[in-house]
């Protein structure tokens, strides 16, 4: 995925959060908005410090049903991302189920937000 790319997918996850306060249908986790483009879904808020960034690397077929099978989990400044600089990743870990990918990146948006108060 190239900057150009990035740029894009953050500048249209803030236009889906604000369609997103004004009660209009989006995909959220754990009471964090979900936005994916192609391979790549990213969990949290942008006016967050922090957002997890998920990168679909393979996927199986069950049936007809296309599932990710293995994930790249990165948590990254989205103050960063937000001003055009390429993500600066905080953490990384490698997981075998978007359950698994979405649950770290909870916990570990969790933790940052104990952290700060």
């Amino acid at each position: 995925m190239s900057y150009g790319v990035l740029k894009k997918v953050v500048k249209g996850w803030c236009f889906i959060l604000k369609t997103c306060s004004k009660k209009i249908d989006c995909l959220f986790y754990k009471k964090r908005p979900l936005v994916r483009s192609g391979d790549v879904i990213f969990y949290g808020s942008v006016s967050g410090s922090h957002v997890v960034k998920i990168d679909i690397k393979s996927k199986k077929f069950i049936g007809k049903l296309e599932i990710p099978n293995t994930l790249d989990v990165q948590l990254v400044n989205s103050a960063a991302a937000v001003r055009g600089n390429i993500f600066r990743n905080v953490k990384f870990s490698e997981k075998n189920s978007i359950y698994e990918a979405l649950d770290l990146g909870c916990a570990w948006l969790e933790r940052l937000e104990s952290l700060k108060s």
